[in-house]
């Protein structure tokens, strides 16, 4: 008889620890919101460009997802996203975009970058003849910085 409540003790005893390590692990599960960390803007490739060229974006933690991200230009000009991993965002600059900083939103997070400088074609006189050339596009009203 001692023996059988010997066995029963035991028995119950390995069900109550089973019990609670399957309750711990449970717990651990990847219903835990994941901690994001924030987007970091260190430059662009190239530095300057015309409305409708690509460039990249490099910098950290812009994840992997085109849908996740969102990058906007000075004075609210959206850009089109077309590749993205941790490291760099591939965007066309928008036909809006003027020179200022570049505002990356990944998640619910966002980051201003550096001044892009966008281009646009302006005519240089050198005496008689005109001389198209590339120059800053600058939104009226804000002259140069």
């Amino acid at each position: 008889m001692k023996q059988l409540n010997h066995l029963k003790a035991r028995l119950v005893i390995t069900s109550l620890m089973s019990l609670a390590l399957i309750t711990l692990f449970s717990a651990c599960g990847d219903d835990a919101p994941a901690v994001q960390i924030p987007p970091t803007v260190t430059g662009y490739e190239p530095t300057s460009a015309f409305a409708g060229s690509t460039i990249t974006i490099n910098g950290t933690n812009f994840g992997t997802s085109v849908q996740d991200v969102k990058v906007t230009f000075h004075d609210g000009a959206v850009a089109t996203v077309k590749a993205v991993n941790n490291t760099s965002i591939e965007v066309v600059v928008p036909n809006d975009a003027y020179v200022g900083p570049v505002d990356v939103a990944v998640k619910a997070l966002d980051v201003e970058g550096g001044e892009f400088t966008v281009l646009t074609i302006c005519t240089i006189w050198i005496g008689e003849n005109p001389s198209p050339r590339p120059c800053p596009r600058i939104k009226a009203g804000e002259g140069p910085k």
